[in-house]
C-alpha cells in the first residue's frame, strides 16, 4: 500500500511521528444496501511510549438510490460514527489524517456523484470539520482521498490519553446527477453510469494515519541564509525560510534544504540585462605568448611535442624558461634552441621534477629562434600536476610568433601544447568566462581567443574595446551576427551582509559572495539492518526532538572489548533487523560530557558542509608534511565551497581547532560566539550516508569526485566511471548531481572519491584512553594530547577535546574486526565481509593497532573501492590526500 504524499497536492501537513493505517467500511457506491466490512488492522502502532487507532461506531452509512442536495444530505440519519484515540507518554504533537480508501468492483457510480459531510462531536453536538464535497474534489492523498487532518497536543511525560469522536455522511448528491442530465425513464446519466441496481460498487472505507511526511524544519543559527537553486539563471537564490509551496525543501522529492553564510562585505557583479550596443570588428594585434604548457595531465604514458618559431624585428634581449612540474624521475621535459639556421643549443635534457633551466640570448634584427620542447611522461605513474611549461618569455618589440603541436610535431594524440598568445586580425577579442581583478579594479577574460562577429559568440564575454583583454565593464554576448548588438553588461558591487540577510526571497546570491554552503539533515529514525547487500534504508522523521526508536545502545568502549557499544530492545525482545528501529544517535549531543541523554541534549537536526573544507588561504603541502609553503596552519579557517581546492595537508587536530574556531568571535562567516561549530563526528558521517541511500536520497550507489586535483563538487570523468582524472565535471551539471546524496544540486558532495575525510572517530589505546597517533620516523605527528601505541603520554600542538567532540571505539589489532562499529555510522550494520566487502565494494578497513583515526569516503589507486559506505584508518598525520568536513548542530550555545 503507497505511504507517500504529494505535498503538492494536498493540504501542507505537519510532521508526524508513526506509521498507522486502519480500515474502516461504511458503505458503497452501489445504490443497494451491500455487507459492510468491519476493521481490517494494517499495523496499529501500539508500544511502550504511544498508540493510536480508530474505534468504530455501530451504526454504518447504507447508500441508496435516494438523491440528496447539500442541506438534504447534512441532515440525513444515514451516518457513520467513529473516534479517533491517541496515547503518548512523552511531549509531542501527534499528527494524524483521515482519508478514504475505495475497492472498485464491478459496475460503480464515479466518485464526482458521491459527496461527503464530516462533523466532529462534543457533548452531543456536532462541528463542522469538512462541509459537503464530491469525493472527486477531494485533495490526493497517495492512492486515497484525504478528508481532514487533525493533531494531539500531549504537553507533558506522563502517560495521557486523548480522543476525538467524528460522523461521516455520504449521498449521491441531486445536483451533480442532474448536471449530468439523468433519464428517468432508463435511470443513467449521458455518460452511460447506471444509478440503480449496480451489482458490486466500490468498498468505501475510511482510514486513519500518523505518517512522517515532513521533516523538522531547518534551525537557521546566526546570518545563515536559506537559499534554493535557480537552474535557470544558474545560481543560488535567497529561499523562503517558511518554505511556503516547498520552495526551499521537499525531502519528498529528494530536495534537501540548503543555507549559505556570506562575507561580510564582497564585490559581487551587478548585471543590466539586454543592453542595445553596436560592436563590430576591429584590427587587432596580436598577443605574444608568454607561457605554453604540454599535454599529458593526469593521463599516463604522456608524450607531446611543439615547434616554436620566433621571429626578431627589433634589436633586444630574447629568453625563456622551462620547468617540469611533475614527480623527479618520472616525467621528462627536453628542450633545445637553433638559431638562424645553426646547430641546436640544448636548453634542457630531460630535466625531471621542478628543475628549471633558462636560455636568453640578445637578438638582432632579422634573428629566427627555432625551439623544439619534447614532454614525456612515464606510464607507471598517475600524477596529479604533471606537464611541461616554457615560460616568462621576453621578446623585443615588434617580434612574431607561431607554434605548432602535437598534430603537427608528432606525440600522442590529444595531448597538444597550448599557448596563452592570442592570433591578430579584423575581429574581436573574447572570453569564455571573466573573472574580477581586485588588483587592478577590472574584469579579465578568461582563455581569451580572437574570432570575427558570428553568432557563435552568443554566451561568450567581450570588452566594449573589443581589441582589449580587461576591462571595467565587461560584456556577455546575447545577441550576434555581422555585429554584436545585445548584451548583458557587467559591473561591480559592494554587498554587505546585511544587504543578503534583509533581500527578498528570491534575491540571487553569488558564489563570490558565499563562504560557506550547509545542509540540514533532520531528525530521523531509521529500521535496523543487518546485511551485506545494498537495500533502500527505511527512514522516519521525527517530531521535535521525540525519540520513537525502539533500539537502546550505550557506549560499551574498552581497550579489550570486541565490541563498543551495548544495545538493546525490549518493545520487540531483541533486535531484529527489518524491525527494530533506531532514533539515529547523531541527533545527540552530550553537551556535559556524562553519556547520559538528557532534556536539551536532543537535536532536532544538524547542518553538515556541503562540500569538504577548503581552505581561506592559499596553501600548498607535501606529502606527509603538516606545514605548507607561506601558510600559517594554525590561523587557517575553513571556506565551504564548489568548483575549489579543498585543503589538505594538515593533522586531524589541525582541521579539528580550525572548524571550531569558525564561531571565534569576529569571524568571517558571522556566526555568534555560542554556535557550535565542530569537525565532522564518524555517526554524523553515518546519518548522512543513511538519508542519502533512503527514499528521501539518491538510494543507490553515489558516483565519485573523481577530479584528480581534488577540485570540491566534482562528478565522475563520464558515468559510471570510477577512474581519476584531470576533469571536474562540476557539481551543477548532469555527472556532477551524480555524486551528490540525492542525484541533484541540494544534496551533500564529496562523499565518495575526493579527498579521505577525517572523521572525529577514535579507537581507544589498550589501556582504555584515547589514542592520539604514534610519532615515529614516518611523520606520523600526534595532533592531540592523548595515549600514544606504547602507551606512553605525549602532548601535541592541541589539547585531546572534550568526549562530546568524537565517537569512542574499542581497541583491536585487526582492520576487519568490525565488530567494534556502532549501529548508525554506516560500519557494523553493513556487514562487510573484507576490506573491498562493502556495500558496492566500498573499502572497510577499521581502526586498529596504530591507526586510531577514522577516515571515510576517498581512494586510493583507482574509485571502484571509494563511497559513502567506504571507512579506514590512519594516525592522525598530515597528507595532500587527507581532508575534513565541518558540522553545525541544529541548536546553538554549547560551550
Amino acid at each position: 500500500m503507497k505511504k507517500s504524499i504529494d505535498k503538492e497536492k494536498v493540504i501542507k501537513m505537519l510532521p508526524a511521528l508513526i506509521v498507522l493505517f486502519i480500515l474502516v467500511a461504511i458503505g458503497t457506491y452501489a445504490f443497494d444496501k451491500v455487507d459492510l466490512f468491519g476493521i481490517q488492522n494494517l499495523g496499529i502502532v501500539n508500544n511502550q511510549e504511544m498508540s493510536l487507532k480508530i474505534v468504530e461506531g455501530d451504526k454504518d452509512i447504507v447508500l441508496s438510490n435516494t438523491l440528496m442536495n447539500d442541506t438534504e444530505g447534512k441532515a440525513s440519519t444515514n451516518y457513520y460514527d467513529f473516534t479517533v484515540e491517541g496515547t503518548s507518554n512523552f511531549v509531542l504533537d501527534l499528527n494524524y489524517y483521515l482519508y478514504l480508501v475505495s475497492d472498485e468492483k464491478g459496475n460503480s457510480v464515479d466518485s464526482k456523484y458521491v459527496k461527503i459531510y464530516l462533523t466532529k462531536i462534543e457533548n452531543n453536538t456536532e462541528t463542522v470539520v469538512v462541509n459537503p464535497i464530491s469525493l472527486d474534489n477531494l485533495n490526493n492523498f497517495g492512492d486515497y482521498k484525504l478528508i481532514t487532518q487533525s493533531v494531539f497536543n500531549f504537553t507533558s511525560n506522563v502517560k495521557t490519553s486523548k480522543s476525538t469522536n467524528y460522523r461521516l455522511r455520504a449521498w449521491l448528491s441531486n445536483d451533480t446527477v442532474v448536471s449530468n442530465k439523468v433519464d428517468p425513464s432508463i435511470n443513467k446519466t449521458d455518460d452511460g453510469v447506471n444509478i440503480s441496481g449496480v451489482s458490486g460498487g466500490y468498498k468505501f472505507s475510511i482510514g486513519v494515519s500518523s505518517y512522517n511526511f515532513d521533516p523538522n524544519p531547518p534551525s537557521l543559527l546566526s546570518n545563515m541564509i536559506p537559499v534554493y537553486y535557480d537552474e535557470t539563471k544558474s545560481v543560488w537564490k535567497k529561499a523562503d525560510s517558511s518554505n511556503t509551496n516547498s520552495t526551499w525543501y521537499n525531502y519528498n522529492d529528494k530536495m534537501w534544504a540548503n543555507a549559505v553564510t556570506v562575507k561580510s562585505s564582497a564585490e559581487v557583479d551587478d548585471i543590466t540585462e539586454n543592453k542595445s550596443v553596436s560592436l563590430s570588428n576591429t584590427t587587432i594585434d596580436p598577443i605574444l605568448p608568454t607561457t605554453f604548457t604540454s599535454g599529458g595531465k593526469g593521463i599516463n604514458n604522456a608524450k607531446s611535442y611543439t615547434t616554436i618559431t620566433v621571429n626578431i624585428n627589433s634589436a633586444g634581449t630574447f629568453g625563456f624558461k622551462a620547468t617540469v612540474s611533475s614527480e623527479s624521475g618520472c616525467d621528462k621535459l627536453t628542450v633545445s634552441v637553433s638559431k638562424n639556421g645553426g646547430s641546436a643549443t640544448t636548453v634542457a635534457n630531460a630535466i625531471s621534477g621542478t628543475t628549471s633551466k633558462t636560455y636568453s640570448d640578445t637578438a638582432s634584427v632579422g634573428d629566427v629562434y627555432v625551439i623544439k620542447a619534447q614532454y614525456t611522461k612515464d606510464g607507471s605513474v598517475n600524477s596529479n600536476n604533471d606537464n611541461g611549461v616554457l615560460d616568462t618569455f621576453t621578446y623585443p618589440a615588434n617580434t612574431v610568433v607561431s607554434f605548432t603541436d602535437s598534430s603537427t610535431a608528432g606525440g600522442t594524440s590529444g595531448q597538444d601544447w597550448t599557448s596563452d598568445g592570442i592570433e591578430g586580425g579584423n575581429g574581436v577579442l573574447y572570453g569564455d568566462s571573466i573573472t574580477y581583478n581586485s588588483s587592478t579594479s577590472k574584469y579579465d577574460l578568461n582563455n581569451a581567443k580572437f574570432s570575427t562577429i558570428s553568432s557563435s559568440l552568443v554566451g561568450k564575454f567581450v570588452c566594449p574595446t573589443v581589441s582589449n583583454t580587461s576591462c571595467t565593464t565587461p560584456y556577455k554576448v546575447v545577441s550576434a551576427s555581422s555585429s554584436i548588438t545585445k548584451v548583458d553588461e557587467y559591473t561591480i558591487k559592494t554587498v554587505s551582509r546585511n544587504d543578503y540577510i534583509n533581500a527578498n526571497v528570491g534575491t540571487a546570491i553569488p558564489m563570490e559572495a558565499i563562504n560557506t554552503m550547509w545542509v540540514w539533515i533532520p531528525r530521523y529514525t531509521y529500521t535496523y539492518l543487518n546485511t551485506n547487500t545494498p537495500q533502500e534504508i527505511s527512514i522516519k522523521f521525527e517530531k521535535g526532538t521525540a525519540s520513537t526508536g525502539t533500539i537502546k545502545c550505550t557506549d560499551a568502549v574498552t581497550g579489550t572489548s570486541s565490541t563498543s557499544e551495548t544495545c538493546t530492545d525490549e518493545t520487540n525482545g531483541s533486535l531484529i533487523a527489518g524491525t527494530s528501529t533506531y532514533t539515529h544517535p547523531a541527533f545527540w549531543w552530550d553537551k556535559d560530557d556524562d553519556n547520559v541523554r538528557e532534556t536539551g541534549e536532543e537535536l532536532t537536526g544538524i547542518w553538515v558542509g556541503k562540500f569538504e573544507v577548503s581552505s581561506d588561504t592559499t596553501c600548498t603541502a607535501s606529502s606527509n608534511v603538516a606545514v605548507g609553503s607561506g601558510c600559517n596552519l594554525q590561523t587557517i579557517r575553513p571556506q565551504i565551497k564548489p568548483n575549489v581546492t579543498s585543503w589538505r595537508g594538515a593533522q586531524v587536530g589541525t582541521f579539528f581547532n580550525g572548524i571550531q574556531k569558525m564561531r571565534e568571535s569576529g569571524n568571517q562567516y558571522g556566526f555568534s560566539t555560542t554556535d557550535e561549530t565542530h569537525m565532522m563526528k564518524n555517526m554524523e558521517w553515518g546519518a548522512v550516508t543513511y538519508l542519502s541511500h533512503s527514499k528521501y536520497g539518491i538510494n543507490k550507489e553515489i558516483a565519485i569526485n573523481s577530479a584528480s586535483t581534488y577540485t570540491t563538487g566534482c562528478g565522475p570523468q563520464s558515468a559510471g566511471s570510477t577512474t581519476n582524472g584531470a576533469t571536474c565535471n562540476s557539481y551543477t551539471t548532469t555527472l556532477g548531481q551524480s555524486a551528490s546524496t540525492t542525484g541533484n544540486v541540494s544534496g551533500v558532495y564529496d562523499m565518495s572519491g575526493g579527498a579521505w575525510e577525517y572523521m572525529m572517530g577514535n579507537m581507544v589505546y589498550s589501556n582504555g584512553q584515547p589514542m592520539s597517533g604514534k610519532e615515529t620516523s614516518n611523520n606520523f605527528n600526534s595532533a592531540f594530547t592523548g595515549i600514544l601505541s606504547d602507551g606512553t603520554s605525549y602532548t601535541g600542538t592541541y589539547a585531546f577535546p572534550s568526549k562530546r567532540y568524537y565517537d569512542k571505539y574499542s581497541y583491536g589489532t585487526s582492520e576487519t574486526e568490525y565488530t567494534r562499529g556502532k549501529l548508525g555510522d554506516a560500519t557494523i550494520e553493513m556487514a562487510p565481509t573484507g576490506p573491498t566487502g562493502n556495500w558496492y565494494g566500498d573499502y572497510a578497513n577499521f581502526v586498529y593497532s596504530n591507526y586510531p583515526w577514522v577516515m571515510r569516503g576517498g581512494f586510493y589507486s583507482n574509485g571502484a573501492s571509494a563511497g559513502a559506505f567506504s571507512f579506514s584508518f590512519n594516525s592522525g598525520n598530515a597528507n595532500t590526500n587527507y581532508s575534513a568536513r565541518a558540522v553545525l548542530l541544529g541548536f546553538g550555545a554549547l560551550d
